[in-house]
């Protein structure tokens, strides 16, 4: 996907106004460590809730690669992709840096954190409240589907365990409304791709299509935790320099 010059990646990792003195946070940008990843096509056999089962499938290290050819498919806009990964895994800081990099002249992405919207909305009303709530109202899903014109458009929706815990109905169909949504969508002429991201471990309390693309982020090697652990202190010893 490459790189950017995008502002957001030079934002501290850890959110304004949570700081903790005397301690300087590395940026999103630097301190980013792609993770390795596994991957199916969901069908029958699949237990994409197991942790044996994962297992079974060979862990792969070429993530970037791998959303971006799926990005070129048509599954892409006909189906949601699930990422999901055990808490603190990178599902979140991804997507960010997903949204970030897509260059602008073949993607328009939005990233929709579900913990920030209303649980039990449609689909098309929590991608509103997600630009509302970023842009302070001034950009409008539908006016944004006419000035997008000629690239693709991708939704982030990140966090869905947090949106189960959240509703107060069943949501255990919306993946299904999801592609109900890619359906609408595409019949307007304006094709979406969508990724959804959650934790493993409530990938049983969701209906997924047969078909639809999971990926399980792996958990760090010893080398990728020293790589951040170097980046942190590279940091902090540049702030007391």
């Amino acid at each position: 996907l490459g790189t950017v010059l995008d502002p957001e990646l030079d934002e501290p990792i850890v959110p304004r106004g949570a700081e903790v003195p005397d301690i300087r946070f590395p940026s999103i940008r630097d301190s980013y460590v792609e993770p390795h990843y596994q991957v199916t096509a969901h069908g029958p056999d699949a237990r994409i809730s197991d942790e044996h089962w994962w297992d079974t499938l060979p862990v792969q290290s070429d993530l970037d690669l791998r959303l971006a050819t799926y990005l070129s498919t048509p599954d892409a806009t006909r189906q949601p992709l699930l990422l999901l990964g055990h808490p603190g895994a990178g599902k979140s800081l991804l997507t960010k840096i997903l949204a970030a990099r897509l260059p602008d002249t073949g993607y328009t992405a939005v990233h929709v954190p579900l913990r920030h919207v209303t649980a039990d909305a449609p689909i098309y009303r929590q991608v509103q409240e997600a630009l509302d709530r970023v842009t302070h109202g001034r950009v409008d899903w539908y006016a944004l589907t006419d000035q997008s014109e000629g690239t693709l458009r991708v939704i982030l929706l990140d966090g869905l365990d947090e949106l189960l815990q959240a509703s107060g109905h069943n949501r255990s169909g919306f993946l299904h409304d999801v592609m109900e949504f890619q359906r609408r969508e595409a019949e307007q002429l304006r094709p979406v791709a969508v990724v959804v991201t959650s934790r493993s471990v409530v990938a049983d309390r969701v209906d997924v299509m047969p078909g639809t693309t999971v990926v399980k982020l792996a958990d760090f090697t010893e080398d990728q935790v020293e790589r951040w652990r170097e980046t942190w202190n590279r940091t902090n010893a540049a702030g007391i320099a």
